[in-house]
């Protein structure tokens, strides 16, 4: 095996000409020496390239140039200090030698950058001249007296791209003319071929190199009579493509030759160093290539070489890397099903029988730590019990495939149990809030949705005071079909009848004063029935128009019955706008469903000036007595002794002018043994 490393160094000092194969721009070996660089006498002017990013038509070179594998007679110069063999080469300032765009490479680049040649003091000139007699002939593009960059006050710079016909070298030429009139330097000096590339690095430092594995792009000067030299190897490296059909004991090797061979594959673990003891090799006339005798699930790096005999060899490509398939597989996750308050079902398919192993717990859990949430299952699906509603659970999986092989661990897999009332979303965290999702289209037997996925709700402060903690949406115009819809819910066997409720203000559009829905728009609650497959019209619980003369500020608190609703649901808010008229926000926060209060809160309350100084301030409910107080804002609820009533309304006198008020009323139930919340109604909007 060995033998084949001392014959491959052998070769490589044999260079017995022979007719070299030009090679891919990243093999081409780098030189630098001194002449003085002398400016073009004579030569064709190309105006075109002396204006801010622009590039000239094609341009003959003379005579047959190889370059990067491939032959070329006309080449396209850009302004910004680059030739290209490209055809469809268009300007560009962007200097990216190692990963620009297709249509610009191959290219050569002797100052890449966004440059000009409009600097009148110095007179800016772009042309070229073919010297010499065939085969010996020289094209030769000069950028004479050029701006650094295109803002520059003056020429920086001038230089020159040489290319040499037969021997196929590559040349650039420098003068340094101007550091005073510079601007914003940042360059690439180098090659571009198709898949690889040699960028200059360490200019003025005396001692100039090249990488083909790393670009240098921040060039800011350039040596005065420096030349740097390119040329293509003997050799020329193969282009890898891909590995494919990779098994568990072999994989396939694809590559481009540019040369007959034969070729050296070297490979091992990865990471492994290039010819090192314990690697392998192996000797190949064509490419694809089989590498056989491999681990299973293990990652191999490798390189490739060619041998072009008396030519020597190329330079080693890579390293290049795959990993086989393990022998165990993955189980692949299907699904998860029957989800409820309590449980799921995970879906899996695998290779074998199994069996399977199913780590399982609240999503987070440490999978690494064996416990009571491992399970054994004989079939692709597990049910996981006696788990808590509204929580996220996460899942693992992997398969037993006997002799003491298993695969890896497939996951995490996560999903949400059914939420249980009681259930509240305060969006504290944002908007929407967990497992909540946004759809739009008009409200019909069933809704016919224009977007499943996003709305007009957004999130914001209740009322317009802040940016979070609610939701609202901007009501105007002729097409607001907007919907949120929250979480699945499991409302049970209907042995508990719950409701749903929340608050609700409605403010100016961007601002926190008052303002009124139009007598075209509605803000309905509905209930899906098959957990959010399909949402009807015939199922609205709640409907909300202009007569609810909803107020800004602390708004108002609605519900509304879930009676006759069983098992898993979802509820949605859909607001509508017909006609343009009216321009607002609609507030709404602290969304839930809960178990009716045996005292159930009043609702819709409204208000309605009575005289100069005095309000009505009214309410529904099917209590028989209440408990209110009021006074300048401001009062909390209950302060002070609190007046008892049997009305649902009450007549307020006496107040004064421009002067905000609060007032909280609260229900009394069973002779005054069961009470409501207090609700709050603020009143500064009506004097």
């Amino acid at each position: 095996m060995f033998k084949k490393i001392l014959k491959a160094t052998a070769v490589l000092v044999a260079l017995v000409s022979s007719g070299p194969v030009f090679g891919q721009a990243g093999d081409y070996t780098f030189a630098v020496s001194s002449s003085t660089f002398t400016p073009i006498v004579g030569g064709t002017d190309v105006n075109s390239v002396e204006a801010d990013i622009s590039i000239s038509a094609a341009i003959p070179i003379g005579f047959t140039f190889e370059f990067d594998g491939a032959s070329y007679t006309s080449v396209k110069v850009g302004s910004d200090g680059f030739l290209s063999f490209n055809s469809s080469a268009g300007s560009g300032t962007t200097n990216d030698l190692d990963n620009g765009t297709a249509s610009r490479r191959p290219l050569v680049a002797p100052l890449w950058d966004d440059h000009q040649g409009s600097a009148t003091t110095s007179n800016s000139k772009a042309s070229y001249v073919v010297t010499g007699t065939a085969p010996n002939r020289v094209f030769t593009f000069e950028w004479l007296n050029w701006e650094w960059n295109w803002n520059a006050n003056d020429s920086v710079v001038s230089f020159q791209v040489k290319l040499y016909e037969t021997t196929n070298e590559v040349q650039f030429a420098y003068r340094w003319q101007n550091a005073s009139a510079i601007s914003s330097p940042s360059a690439s000096i180098g090659l571009s071929g198709a898949t690889t590339f040699l960028s200059v690095s360490g200019i003025g430092s005396g001692t100039p190199t090249v990488s083909n594995s790393t670009e240098d792009n921040g060039i800011d000067t350039v040596v005065t009579d420096q030349v740097f030299t390119f040329t293509p190897p003997l050799c020329s490296s193969p282009i890898f493509n891909s590995v494919t059909d990779v098994k568990t004991d072999s994989a396939t090797v694809n590559f481009t030759a540019l040369g007959s061979g034969p070729f050296y594959i070297n490979y091992g673990s990865a990471g492994f160093t290039q010819g090192a003891a314990g690697s392998f090799y192996d000797t190949v006339t064509a490419s694809p290539f089989i590498l056989h005798g491999l681990t299973d699930d293990k990652t191999y790096d490798f390189y490739i070489q060619t041998d072009c005999g008396a030519n020597g060899v190329s330079q080693w490509v890579g390293a290049n890397s795959f990993t086989t398939v393990p022998s165990c597989l993955l189980p692949v996750f299907s699904s998860f099903s029957n989800v409820t308050s309590d449980s799921i079902t995970i879906n899996w398919t695998g290779t074998g029988s199994g069996p399977w192993y199913v780590y399982w717990g609240p999503t987070g859990f440490d999978q690494a730590t064996p416990g009571v949430s491992l399970d054994t299952s004989t079939s692709t699906s597990f049910i996981a019990h006696g788990l808590t509603g509204g929580t996220s659970y996460s899942f693992f999986i992997k398969e037993d495939c006997g002799g003491g092989d298993t695969s890896s661990y497939a996951g995490p897999f996560t999903t949400n149990t059914v939420y249980v009332p009681p259930y509240m979303e305060t969006f504290a965290d944002g908007y929407p809030g967990a497992d909540y999702t946004e759809g739009a289209g008009f409200i019909g037997n069933p809704t016919v949705f224009t977007s499943t996925t996003s709305s007009a709700w957004k999130q914001d402060g209740f009322s317009n005071v802040g940016t979070t903690g609610a939701t609202s949406l901007n009501i105007y115009g002729t097409s607001r079909r907007e919907w949120f819809f929250g979480p699945s819910i499991d409302l049970g066997d209907g042995t508990t009848t719950y409701q749903v409720e929340f608050d609700a203000s409605v403010t100016d559009w961007n601002g926190t004063g008052p303002d009124a829905m139009g007598p075209d728009d509605s803000v309905v609650v509905v209930v899906s029935t098959d957990n959010g497959a399909t949402w009807s019209r015939s199922n609205m619980v709640l409907a909300l128009t202009a007569s609810d003369n909803i107020p800004n500020g602390a708004g108002l608190h609605f519900s509304a019955s879930l009676a006759g609703y069983t098992g898993i649901v979802k509820i949605g808010v859909y607001a509508e706008s017909t006609l343009s008229n009216t321009d607002y926000d609609f507030h709404i926060d602290n969304f839930q469903v809960r178990i009716p209060p045996a005292c159930p809160d009043p609702t819709l309350l409204s208000s309605t000036l009575y005289g100069v100084d005095s309000v009505i301030v009214s309410w529904k409910s099917s209590a028989s007595s209440f408990n209110y107080n009021y006074g300048v804002s401001p009062t909390a609820a209950g302060t002070g002794t609190p007046i008892a009533t049997t009305d649902t309304f009450v007549v307020l006198t006496g107040l004064t002018g421009s002067t905000m008020y609060d007032f909280h009323v609260q229900a009394s139930c069973s002779g005054g043994s069961s009470l409501s919340t207090y609700l709050a109604y603020p009143l500064q909007h009506l004097l």
